[in-house]
């Protein structure tokens, strides 16, 4: 999020508003629809290791 916004320090009431705002709003968004996620599909046991074995990476809106 620092390299959106920038590292300076923002206390101002006005500026926490509208941080707040984009965090409740559209920012939510992207990460729970539209960022892709792989899930575990398998482990295989290969000797004393575990493989595993991931599906597609899918977002959430698929």
């Amino acid at each position: 999020m620092r390299q959106l916004i920038g590292w300076d320090r923002y206390d101002t009431p006005e500026a926490v508003a509208a941080m707040n705002s984009l965090y409740r709003g559209e920012w939510r968004l992207l990460p729970n629809l539209f960022l892709p996620s792989v899930k575990l599909a398998d482990k295989i046991r290969v000797g004393s290791r575990i493989k595993r074995v991931y599906s597609k990476a899918r977002t959430p809106l698929d």
